[in-house]
């Protein structure tokens, strides 16, 4: 169940426990002042604690936080300040997002006053706050399981871990939402007026769910591994890349982007990142000009 702060009643909240919903994740992204205006957040630090709070009296007692770094205007102090009101409240699961990540899912930013010379992080202090938090969370009993995803014993994304496994068919709801059946993902649009229209003009879009699975394996405790692949999918990786060129391209990409240095060495003979593309989007008061994958200024 992901839950907005503003939608975090604890009535409704309870429906949906009675009703079956076991795991709760809270986009906070932030519990400062400062850093939710930056976001252009509609809600206030006060109201993510009371979101919380709310989950836990609704019976929730496996939720998530989202904590965003790495945006314009982001700075370790207060991602580490954001962290240490995450540990006080002390969920079962932490994920650390970061601006490229929203940024590339086309969630904000897009006309927003993020053109006024405020900084991105530097790739090496990004680094090193990284490994605070890492510190920081595993002190507390939390295991890094996948990427900046952070969870107590037990406690993983069963969601993710049925996409790693490709075990289960998965339904999602909602606008954003992801599902999973025969071999395919099916994304939803994330836009909530788009969505309202219908479910005929939702523009749901299909996609091989190995491409989601080539995305997240890396990432995770276990890494990618070409067995798994095989026995999820029916097919040995190196055909893969040899049948879908055009899937491969991608994979290669995202594999780029993420820096997986060693698996683009291993199936591409690849181990430099490319050059950033180029983006520009329009807005109100002009172009937005970003270098994606890059710090730098916007």
């Amino acid at each position: 169940l992901e839950v907005h702060p503003l939608d975090a009643g604890v009535n409704f909240l309870s429906a949906l426990r009675e009703a079956g919903a076991r795991r709760a994740s809270l986009g906070a992204q932030s519990f400062s002042a400062r850093q939710l205006l930056l976001l252009g957040r509609r809600v206030t630090a006060e109201q993510n604690l009371i979101a919380f709070e709310s989950l836990r009296s609704a019976g929730f007692d496996n939720v998530n936080i989202d904590i965003l770094l790495g945006h314009p205007g982001s700075d370790p102090g207060s991602v580490l300040a954001d962290l240490d009101t995450v540990l006080r409240l002390s969920p079962e699961h932490v994920a650390l997002n970061t601006f490229y990540g929203w940024f590339e899912r086309g969630i904000g930013f897009r006309e927003r006053g993020c053109r006024s010379g405020l900084l991105t992080m530097a790739e090496d202090e990004m680094d090193a706050l990284l490994a605070e938090c890492d510190r920081r969370l595993r002190s507390q009993g939390f295991e890094r399981w996948a990427a900046r995803n952070y969870a107590r014993p037990g406690r993983e994304d069963q969601y993710a871990n049925a996409l790693f496994e490709q075990s289960a068919s998965i339904l999602g709801f909602g606008p954003g939402s992801i599902s999973y059946r025969d071999g395919w993902s099916f994304h939803t649009s994330p836009d909530i007026s788009t969505f309202l229209r219908g479910q005929d003009d939702a523009r749901i879009t299909a996609r091989p769910a190995k491409l989601d699975y080539l995305h997240f394996t890396p990432k995770s405790r276990r890494g990618f591994d070409e067995g798994r692949f095989h026995a999820a999918f029916g097919i040995a990786f190196q055909d893969f890349l040899t049948s879908f060129p055009v899937q491969a391209r991608a994979v290669k990409q995202m594999w780029a982007r993420y820096r997986e240095v060693a698996l683009l060495h291993r199936y591409f003979n690849e181990d430099t990142r490319p050059e950033p593309e180029a983006e520009t989007r329009s807005g109100p008061e002009g172009s937005l000009v970003l270098l994606r994958d890059r710090p730098g200024v916007i």
